[in-house]
């Protein structure tokens, strides 16, 4: 792998990868590792971002850090996205190895207190650590985050085949995604063994015709 990799251009005239890369980009090894530089580089400014906006919102009320967040170019929801990343998350608790997307996706598990605005429960360590030390994706982290509060509403430690309400077996979730741009939602999901699910789609075809 070379040594000489140029440091990341950070400049807003710097929106492709620049002759001067490429050219030391001599091995496979060596788009990884440039890679890997881009990802970690996508990570910290995330992070840096979203410390901006709550110490803005620290310093002058969260309709100013609004205000900020609108003048680079982002909405309400996702400032205050950021601000709860950045809150949910101290520094000293963030896990550099995973993404900003992980961080997120944690912080999402515990409860908000709406009158103080603090998180009640302390979930997102935990599940971070898992995402860690099991080496999940962020869709991976996400689909266990659905299946424990799936699991904690209905009261279960085994999520049952919606189709036949039995646990044994292997059983998947499935999720039914809509083409419908506005507004957006997401996906629903479902919990099913193979053969329900394909005994839903055969009840589908039979009463619609099979496309």
């Amino acid at each position: 792998m070379s040594d000489n990799l140029p440091a990341l251009p950070t400049e807003s005239s710097s929106l492709s990868l620049p002759e001067q890369v490429k050219s030391l980009l001599k091995t496979p090894d060596d788009c990884t590792q440039y890679g890997k530089r881009v990802v970690v580089g996508q990570t910290v400014l995330s992070w840096q971002l979203a410390d901006l906006l709550s110490y803005t919102k620290e310093q002058f009320g969260i309709d100013m850090a609004i205000e900020v967040g609108h003048e680079l170019g982002y909405a309400p929801t996702s400032v205050r996205n950021y601000i709860k990343v950045a809150e949910a998350f101290p520094p000293d608790t963030r896990i550099a190895s995973l993404s900003f997307s992980h961080h997120f996706a944690a912080a999402t598990v515990d409860e908000l207190n709406k009158e103080t605005g603090e998180l009640e429960t302390n979930k997102r360590f935990e599940l971070l650590e898992k995402a860690h030390d099991e080496g999940l994706s962020v869709r991976d982290l996400k689909e266990k985050i659905y299946e424990e509060k799936k699991m904690e509403k209905m009261d279960t430690d085994i999520l049952p085949c919606q189709w036949c309400n039995k646990t044994e077996g292997q059983i998947f979730t499935y999720a039914f995604y809509s083409s419908q741009q506005f507004p957006r939602r997401d996906p629903d999901k479902f919990e099913f063994h193979q053969q329900c699910y394909f005994n839903l789609l055969q009840i589908i075809y039979d009463k619609h015709g099979e496309q």
